[in-house]
């Protein structure tokens, strides 16, 4: 039975369209009180004075908790892959003499209903002393008195010698990319339940996060509790994207509430809440430099990254390093220099968004390769061509560092074949024709861009399995679905293993009890090591089942044999034994094993994108007609959910790229509120494509993989601003943005370029 590789259907596609699967607010219970959070009207002020008397009045509240009412020494939000000496600017859970982003939480209050809590909350007068805020990187106002500046955080990292190179340079190209802000919008808002545990004398904690297990052991740190006391169990989440790797200010504050107040706590933010106070993404400015030969090839390269990283620091929120480290992507480039800087601004915190940095990295290096073409009179696939690293270089360790995560060292790939598939599946040659031809008053444009991007992330990843009562596999597993077909791909790749049907085998994911230290769901991570650690969780299981049936038997261990998924004997009966009979005959607890997968180093997946898109200059309207995207993530246990991880991260491109933008009025004040402000891309604006897989094994891991969740997000705004670039490139107009390309945008760049009393053909 080989099953490795063969598409099949997701198992947890029933629950979650028959509406039967569980998520955060299914587990609400009448005898909870609400928790309903007070936030800062003022993106920046000093808190003179909180007043909660009417609201402790209300008959309906149950209690109310500000930074006074917080036991001594309460921890700080951590924040996890920043050099030591970075500023330490860490969120507090309740803000006490300062404010520093709108919505930033002043009080909880606690109800019998959420209507109650509603109205208790605006019963807290908060005094406010307002103060200048600051609104981007160079601002005068500071956040932290105790610090000289805004910058809390520097990297810079050196290969070669780039100032030689520059010096002596045929080409030497300039750009400045601007990158606006995003924010994640799962279908499911924040949220989070605190109860005491039955029998047991711990505190349960239900979350929505993708990283149980941390969060298990942060809220402990924070409040200061035996972590042995505490229990997170993620269920069903709503799509989670970044925005749901972090640590709250209110999962801590549910637990802190029903430690308190002695009774189960609920809590989920309202849409309007998210767009102010959940973490958002990607704003940065990156100038870049390039020194380029007469034939095209990058000699050397520099970078600044500065950051506007929001009022504090996030869980994760070192993505302009991030972006640095990958900023070559798939290019030789021997000479580089990079410096990464991040900036308060009165906004909330920054964090990880889907791509981590590399979705730009990869516009800022695509960007440089089209401009280099144009500038010397080259084609854009020749110039790429003439730039990849070849299969026989590899491994290729690259002379920098990833932000907590160590060397960057490739370690497989073909770029030069993904770059051919690509162009053939695009249709590529035929594209001027296509171009010259096209409707009047439309533009067309093609546009590249090459991926690469670290996966797998380690350092290692546990797995228990065991037989149940009722005969089935159980493997317990520390990696979170957030919507990546995690059941279905680990259930796939345990019955390759084992040789036995994957229904035969139950997935259990998200609780702290069944997997204690597991690092969670992110930077694509699911497949890679939660399918290596099943694996060795099932060599274990066979391994113990020999071993059980031998001494049943009384025969040495090496007579049982394990075949077509179930114990044989050599020279005994002839009738196969199961697992599920050797647990009938044993009792399950002999058939329950833990292994853990330690990786080798990260392994990083490459893709080339290519985005056909056509610009009505009349209206301004861009549409995205044809993508087509060569993807390796090495050995592919499941097609069908990698095309689906690849198409769906496109889509979300898309919409990051068109339509997508988080604004501020100038004195802070979020003017997104909601999704009529926040337009999302639907199934009306998804392209045709044309996906295609290449294969080049891992050799860091037994199965050859490497992660695929990020691929498509990552490269889809290179690809459509190159394609973009492309169609506005005869009437003179440069793209140093990573939009949102509106309609209005668009037409008033056309407007501008042709004049505004002449007429757009």
């Amino acid at each position: 039975m080989t099953l490795f590789g063969t598409p099949l259907r997701r198992r947890e596609d029933f629950g979650l369209l028959t509406g039967t699967a569980i998520f955060l607010a299914d587990l609400a219970r009448p005898d909870m009180a609400v928790m309903r959070m007070c936030r800062s009207p003022h993106a920046h002020a000093r808190i003179m004075k909180i007043c909660t008397e009417d609201a402790l009045a209300h008959p309906d509240c149950i209690g109310i908790i500000t930074a006074a009412d917080l036991p001594s020494g309460t921890g700080l939000l951590p924040a996890i892959d920043l050099l030591p000496d970075s500023a330490p600017v860490h969120q507090a859970l309740l803000a006490s003499d300062r404010v520093r982003y709108m919505g930033e939480p002043v009080a909880a209050v606690l109800a019998s209903d959420a209507y109650a809590a509603e109205d208790i909350a605006e019963l807290v007068r908060v005094t406010y002393e307002p103060l200048p805020a600051a609104m981007d990187t160079s601002a005068d106002a500071i956040l932290y008195q105790e610090l000289a500046s805004n910058k809390v955080h520097e990297t810079s990292q050196l290969v070669g010698d780039p100032d030689k190179i520059f010096a002596t340079a045929a080409l030497v190209l300039e750009e400045e990319f601007a990158f606006h802000r995003l924010a994640a919008s799962p279908m499911e808002t924040r949220g989070a339940i605190a109860e005491a545990e039955s029998g047991t004398g711990r505190i349960l904690l239900y979350s929505s996060t993708q990283i149980p297990q941390l969060l298990r052991n942060e809220a402990a740190r924070i409040l200061g509790l035996d972590k042995a006391k505490l229990r997170v169990i993620a269920p069903r989440i709503g799509g989670g994207f970044g925005c749901k790797e972090a640590i709250y200010p209110e999962e801590i504050l549910v637990l802190q509430a029903a430690l308190t107040f002695g009774r189960p706590v609920f809590w989920c933010e309202d849409r309007q809440e998210h767009f102010q106070a959940t973490v958002q993404a990607r704003q940065e400015t990156v100038k870049v430099r390039a020194a380029v030969d007469e034939q095209g090839v990058f000699l050397a390269m520099e970078a600044t990254c500065d950051a506007d990283i929001g009022a504090a620091y996030g869980l994760l929120g070192n993505t302009p390093g991030a972006a640095m480290a990958t900023l070559r992507g798939p290019y030789r480039i021997p000479h580089f220099r990079s410096r990464s800087r991040s900036f308060v601004t009165n906004k909330a915190p920054l964090n990880v968004y889907r791509g981590a940095g590399y979705p730009q990295a990869t516009l800022c290096m695509e960007r440089m390769m089209d401009l280099a073409a144009q500038r010397l009179g080259l084609d854009r696939a020749d110039i790429r061509r003439r730039n990849l690293l070849q299969p026989d270089e590899f491994p290729v360790a690259r002379g920098i560092s990833y932000p907590a995560c160590g060397p960057v060292v490739f370690d497989s790939g073909d770029y030069p074949a993904c770059l051919d598939m690509t162009l053939d599946a695009i249709g590529y040659a035929d594209f001027p024709a296509r171009q010259a031809a096209a409707d009047e008053g439309i533009s067309l444009g093609l546009g590249l861009a090459f991926v690469v991007e670290m996966t797998g992330n380690g350092p290692t990843e546990p797995a228990r399995l065991r037989v149940a009562r009722d005969g089935k596999l159980e493997l317990l597993t520390g990696i979170t679905p957030i919507g990546q077909g995690t059941e279905t791909t680990l259930a796939q790749i345990l019955a390759d293993r084992l040789g036995v049907p994957p229904e035969t085998i139950r997935i259990l994911t998200g609780d702290t009890d069944d997997q204690p230290d597991a690092p969670g769901t992110f930077a694509s991570r699911g497949a890679t090591m939660g399918g290596n650690a099943a694996c060795l969780a099932g060599d274990a299981l066979v391994l113990a089942a020999r071993h059980v049936l031998a001494k049943f038997r009384g025969v040495a261990v090496e007579q049982i044999t394990w075949e077509n998924g179930a114990l044989a004997q050599i020279g005994g009966p002839n009738e196969p034994v199961t697992l599920h009979d050797l647990a009938a005959l044993t009792g399950p607890a002999a058939l329950d094993v833990r292994a853990s997968f330690a990786d080798n180093g990260n392994s990083w997946s490459n893709g080339c994108h290519a985005a056909l898109v056509e610009i009505n200059r009349a209206t301004g309207v861009i549409r995205v007609l044809d993508y087509a995207v060569t993807h390796d993530c090495g050995r592919v246990a499941n097609p069908l959910l990698v095309d689906g991880q690849i198409m769906g991260g496109v889509v979300q491109g898309l919409g990051a790229t068109l339509f997508e933008t988080l604004r501020f009025d100038a004195d802070g004040k979020p003017m997104t509120q909601g999704f009529w402000e926040y337009i999302l891309p639907t199934a009306a604006t998804a392209p045709r494509f044309t996906l295609r897989h290449l294969e080049t094994p891992s050799p860091l891991n037994p199965l050859g993989m490497k992660g695929a969740g990020e691929a498509g997000c990552t490269g889809a705004a290179a690809a459509i601003v190159n394609a973009i670039a492309d169609a506005l490139a005869p009437f003179g107009i440069p793209i140093r943005s990573s939009g949102p390309f509106t309609p209005e945008t668009c037409f008033t760049l056309l407007r501008a370029a042709i004049g505004q009393e002449a007429p757009i053909q």
